[in-house]
């Protein structure tokens, strides 16, 4: 990394929350609420917040207590890596989509600067359907690669597509309750297209298990189980990966 690629920029400052236009959340999803929640006394209240994670089901956490903040929702394909406490490489170009919680936000003012500094940052009317088509992909690869302990390219050998096809009717059924239009043979296609593209990759629940780090299951297959208990759903093959999940973070303590 050349000098020139670098870019400093103050962060968790009193000074310039109290000020703040935009706020970006960009944790884990089971950190969001504990990190942001200390910090909302300090914003204006016109602040508008952004969630950057993977996963679902953390701004219906955050509602009950961001009541006068408009919140937006987020789901980006660019690439990066943490080479210290304080430096971020970007390492994959991809673009964002960013979209309201509630529908009656009309895009703001600021997607242009952030499609300036990121591009390309797109608006999207339904951000439901961009975040349920990046949740259908993580629950199809995330889970698998980290028990396997695999890069995400190998879940295209022959080996895994029994499961991967039984996963995908699963997923496609609650995402069709949950009024997005879309079929199986859509949620294997999209996973495939994501597994080649990132083939040398390691999914981010694969380096949490590696590292014994708390992985965002909850949020991920966890939320696609809760949908699928309201709707009525079985879905025994993505529970028996988020119990897999469950037991592998569990036994930490014992390795």
């Amino acid at each position: 990394m050349n000098k020139r690629d670098l870019v400093k920029f103050p962060s968790n400052s009193l000074r310039h929350a109290n000020r703040a236009e935009l706020v970006i959340v960009t944790t884990k999803a089971f950190q969001v609420c504990g990190a942001l929640q200390p910090w909302l006394e300090h914003f204006p209240p016109t602040t508008d917040i952004l969630l950057l994670h993977n996963g679902m089901g953390t701004a219906q956490k955050l509602e009950s207590y961001t009541k006068t903040h408009p919140l937006f929702l987020g789901t980006t394909t660019h690439g990066a890596m943490r080479l210290s406490e304080t430096v971020f490489q970007h390492t994959g170009q991809g673009e964002t989509r960013i979209g309201a919680f509630h529908p009656d936000l009309n895009e703001p003012e600021w997607l242009a600067a952030l499609n300036h500094a990121i591009k390309p940052v797109l608006w999207h009317p339904d951000i439901n359907h961009a975040l349920w088509s990046k949740l259908a992909v993580n629950c199809m690869i995330n889970p698998l690669t980290a028990i396997h302990q695999c890069r995400n390219g190998n879940l295209l050998d022959s080996a895994y597509q029994e499961t991967w096809r039984y996963m995908s009717e699963e997923i496609a059924l609650i995402m069709q309750a949950e009024g997005i239009k879309t079929t199986s043979e859509d949620v294997l296609s999209l996973a495939r297209k994501v597994a080649l593209a990132t083939a040398e990759n390691y999914s981010s629940m694969n380096r949490d298990i590696h590292y014994h780090r708390q992985s965002e299951n909850a949020f991920i297959t966890g939320y696609l189980l809760a949908r699928a208990a309201f709707h009525g759903i079985d879905t025994p093959y993505n529970r028996t990966l988020w119990q897999q999940i469950t037991e592998l973070e569990q036994g930490y303590e014992n390795t």
